[in-house]
């Protein structure tokens, strides 16, 4: 497995009240690289983290929807416009 899913793991435990909650999800979530790949299943964890999302279920959904195979990028974020403000517009 990636660093990204070590990461999401340690999230998930320290998020978790019960360490025994925790721990099967971090199983479940490993266990996704049987039906997914390993890259895949990592770049999936790395979404769950960007988006603040500690549970198998996030990670799931993210590999279900194909999220982890869209490529970030700052222009797909917020649309060229010149009606568009930035933060220096509120200041």
């Amino acid at each position: 497995m990636g660093p990204n899913v070590k990461l999401l793991a340690v999230r998930v435990l320290e998020a978790c009240k019960h360490p025994e909650q925790g721990f099967r999800m971090c199983i479940g979530i490993i266990n996704l690289a049987k039906k997914y790949s390993s890259p895949r299943v990592d770049n999936a964890c790395l979404k769950a983290i960007e988006y603040r999302l500690y549970s198998y279920k996030a990670v799931k959904n993210i590999l279900d929807e194909e999220l982890d195979r869209i490529e970030n990028t700052e222009n797909s974020l917020l649309p060229l416009h010149d009606n568009i403000r930035g933060a220096a517009y509120y200041k």
